[in-house]
């Protein structure tokens, strides 16, 4: 009954927070990755907030999901 069961092919490599993450300069990368893993200063809501307001559209649980390494850029390593 399930011969021939394969699992679905990845398309992306990396959520859609690496991505982005991906097009900034190293700088605003730098940035980006010490905001991530501030979360005391920088809970989920505030920097998507923050983020959004310069333009980079990250969802909270995008955010939440890549801080947990629950995301395709951090399982495709």
């Amino acid at each position: 009954m399930l011969e021939g069961l394969t699992p679905p092919l990845r398309k992306a490599t990396q959520c859609k927070l690496g991505e982005l993450r991906d097009g900034l300069d190293k700088s605003d990368q730098k940035i980006l990755d010490d905001a991530l893993l501030d979360i005391e200063s920088w809970p989920a809501e505030p920097l998507v907030r923050e983020l959004r307001k310069r333009g980079l559209d990250v969802g909270r649980n995008t955010l939440r999901s890549h801080r947990r390494g629950d995301c395709l850029c951090r399982n495709s390593k």
